[in-house]
């Protein structure tokens, strides 16, 4: 199952207790509608809006679908997101060592 590390700026308090929720049209639910299957959240000591998410998804291209959905992107305007600081790293094979 991939991995992948995401990383973004934004207005911390409203993006950390939008996690809370849960139940239909949340936060929660709408990435595991997407098919994520575990995440963990991070947040900056020092930079509180630089926050960041690990998260285990069933297949990628159904991940990035969920990113460019119209209903993705308000979620994401609503919670004060910098959308040019939003980064995503896929996790990768590590070259055998010589």
């Amino acid at each position: 199952m991939p991995t992948l590390v995401v990383s973004h700026t934004l207005n911390a308090d409203h993006w950390k207790d939008s996690w809370k929720e849960s139940g239909p049209g949340s936060r929660r639910s709408m990435f595991r509608d997407a098919g994520v299957t575990s995440f963990r959240l991070f947040q900056s000591p020092q930079e509180p809006g630089h926050t960041g998410l690990i998260l285990e998804a069933e297949d990628l291209d159904r991940f990035f679908a969920f990113t460019a959905n119209e209903e993705s992107v308000a979620k994401m305007a609503e919670h004060g997101i910098d959308f040019d600081s939003v980064r995503i790293l896929t996790e990768i094979d590590m070259p055998d060592a010589d």
